[in-house]
């Protein structure tokens, strides 16, 4: 009995690990067609049906307390042996592959990367005040490996290949998903400890509201952000098909005060005497002539590419962008301990889930982001970061 258990467990989690992956590329190919939180809680509800269904079909292949009578189970229900050995596989194949993942990862960028340091905000009294989001929050903060409580931000220090004299430091914000029931007070506190870092630029990476109606209450916070060579930002998907009015009025509130809009445009910036660039792509959501654009300038140049979702890394030519910053996935939101995250909008899945990616010549970092508006974040915590920039010429 207790051998059945762990199988039709493992086997369950397997097809969990199917199920996610193919809702991440349904996801990826449209945000308008699918919403990530009321499937992924449809699937991860579906895991336990799935195993007491097993479970009172199959106890009666068990004999005693320890041991299965295999040759009954493949004699009296194939269809379900089958099944279940799919989804041992399926778990045994997932956990191999992000272990190689991880351990390719580490390899291609442990010499150009290094965390120097990690500051912790405590987020506890910027929870909503009032019912029932009150309540939610709390009960949601009594669940193990629930990381809300803490804003992180990271200090990096990478060296990319590029005509760069100075050391750059710039601070990437994403997936802010603004929203009235949380204190302003959490965002205030973000926009200072940005502003800490003293930066030569912000750059976000697009979801700067869950709801139209707050652009009016983000506006004074947002003002405050102070880089000394400019802030710049791409929209995200929630910032574009939550309707057009959202994204018009959330783009010209963000022009208002001084930050530059690069969809699809390349911005020349001038940092103690020497030149990058700073593009920005919204696609797949928007159609951009970002590839031409680059193409227009020499192979030698050093570029900084906001785009939302990271599978752009792949879609997009590479040969003079140095970096990408991203968000969009929230490093998965929640993720199993020991199994990492099942659901993240990415063609790629957990590749794709947040840290470092070197594809080419190219680094890419995805932000798990900022976002306070779902009271659940298992083992997914928020994130700012601070990356200091030094070339290798």
């Amino acid at each position: 009995m207790i051998i059945l258990i762990i199988i039709l467990i493992i086997s369950s989690i397997g097809w969990l690990y199917i199920l996610c992956r193919l809702l991440n590329r349904v996801a990826a190919m449209s945000d308008k067609l699918i919403s990530l939180t009321l499937f992924g809680g449809i699937f991860l509800l579906f895991t336990p049906f799935l195993f007491y269904f097993w479970f009172l079909k199959l106890k009666v292949f068990t004999s005693g307390f320890y041991f299965l009578n295999s040759g009954e189970i493949l004699n009296q229900s194939p269809l379900s042996s089958v099944f279940i050995l799919i989804g041992f596989f399926a778990f045994a194949g997932e956990l191999i592959r992000r272990k190689i993942i991880e351990k390719l990862k580490k390899k291609s960028i442990g010499k150009i990367c290094r965390l120097q340091s990690t500051k912790n905000v405590d987020c506890s009294n910027f929870f909503p005040k009032k019912a029932p989001w009150k309540y939610i929050y709390k009960i949601a903060l009594l669940i193990p490996g629930n990381k809300i409580r803490k804003l992180f931000l990271h200090n990096h220090k990478i060296h990319l290949q590029g005509k760069v004299n100075c050391q750059i430091r710039i601070v990437h914000i994403t997936d802010v998903h603004f929203v009235e029931r949380i204190s302003g007070e959490y965002y205030e506190k973000m926009v200072a400890t940005v502003n800490e870092c003293n930066a030569d630029m912000i750059l976000f990476t697009g979801d700067f509201l869950q709801n139209s109606d707050a652009v009016s209450k983000l506006k004074p916070i947002f003002s405050k952000l102070k880089a000394k060579s400019g802030i710049y930002f791409v929209c995200g998907n929630h910032d574009i098909w939550h309707k057009k009015i959202h994204e018009k009025t959330t783009v010209e509130m963000l022009e208002k005060i001084g930050f530059v809009h690069l969809n699809g445009i390349i911005e020349k910036v001038q940092i103690n005497g020497d030149k990058i660039y700073v593009a920005g792509t919204e696609q797949p959501w928007i159609k951009d002539n970002i590839a031409g654009n680059l193409a227009a300038i020499p192979d030698d140049s050093f570029v900084i590419l906001l785009s939302h979702t990271p599978d752009n890394i792949h879609r997009i030519p590479l040969r003079n962008i140095k970096l990408i910053l991203s968000g969009h996935t929230h490093g998965g939101q929640n993720a199993l301990p020991g199994l990492g995250p099942l659901i993240i909008p990415s063609k790629y899945g957990s590749a794709h889930a947040s840290g470092y990616v070197k594809v080419k010549n190219s680094l890419l970092y995805i932000s798990r982001g900022v976002a306070l508006h779902h009271p659940l974040r298992i083992m997914c915590p928020l994130e700012l970061a601070c990356i200091d920039i030094d070339s290798i010429k």
